[in-house]
């Protein structure tokens, strides 16, 4: 997951990590906990079949996904790993989708209240932790390993497929042709928030901006997260329900993921390469 800095073995670092630490590891806690209970009270936490269906599997995946990928991403970081910090905001980014998620699906209740602490405790650890980051220095660094561009272009791109099927999705209810339960509505609006995260990312680093380069390693890893957590998802539904997604969708999704693991695979490959010129 992190490749030590090609540089030394200090991270570019602007100030100390240890109070995101502490807040990254509640929110960790919080994520786990909120999880767990979910399984084990399905029916009290979600009233009613459809919350049912959309998060007692999502539940499951927050747990062997979301909840290690952060975890990980904290431990490299740690050990001063330079995609471990590069990727950890990525992974807090993968946390706040899904608890946006829970936020708007979720009826007025003490679990709402949880998840609109864990999200506003999210949002402002992924700011802070930008902030820590010397950008000038990451750039430096990994200018030659990154495909910008290339990257940029796929963040950038796949926001706006996000957009537009979010656009085309809110005609389809306001033109009365189908009813979208608040799962959807919620996943909709969760989906759009990181998109435009992924646009304004994406157009940063395909114009070679110093922050892109700070922020396009953790945007690219939270794509390529949310699509194995979507991949595990739809295969665990698929397996212990009696209904199952489309072959075609499936396929599309294989096909998405797949796209978006070249840029990640490339910048991994080349940082290693980087990292044993400068040994």
């Amino acid at each position: 997951m992190g490749q030590e800095s090609p540089a030394s073995n200090s991270l570019p670092l602007l100030r100390k990590l240890k109070p995101i630490f502490i807040l990254s590891l509640l929110i960790t806690l919080a994520t786990a906990s909120t999880s767990l209970v979910g399984l084990l009270n399905t029916s009290t936490i979600y009233p009613n079949v459809a919350l049912q269906s959309a998060f007692a599997t999502n539940d499951i995946v927050n747990l062997i996904i979301g909840v290690p990928f952060l975890l990980g991403t904290m431990w490299a970081t740690s050990r001063h790993k330079l995609n471990g910090l590069l990727y950890w905001p990525g992974a807090l980014l993968y946390v706040l989708y899904n608890h946006i998620t829970y936020l708007f699906a979720m009826p007025q209740s003490w679990a709402f209240v949880v998840h609109l602490l864990i999200v506003a405790a999210t949002i402002y650890t992924v700011v802070v932790l930008f902030m820590h980051i010397d950008s000038q220095k990451v750039k430096s660094i990994i200018e030659g390993a990154l495909p910008a561009k290339f990257t940029g272009g796929v963040l950038a791109g796949l926001g706006i497929v996000f957009l537009l099927r979010g656009a085309s999705t809110v005609g389809t209810i306001y033109n009365g042709h189908s009813l979208v339960g608040d799962p959807d509505v919620a996943t909709l609006i969760a989906d759009s928030v990181l998109a435009l995260i992924w646009i304004i990312g994406g157009i940063a680093l395909w114009r070679h901006r110093t922050v892109g380069y700070a922020v396009g390693p953790a945007l690219l890893f939270n794509v390529n997260l949310l699509f194995l957590a979507l991949i595990v998802l739809m295969l665990i539904q698929t397996l212990t329900t009696i209904w199952g997604y489309a072959l075609i969708d499936f396929v599309v999704i294989i096909v998405m993921a797949l796209v978006c693991l070249v840029p990640l695979g490339l910048y991994i490959h080349n940082m290693a390469q980087v990292r044993a010129t400068r040994q």
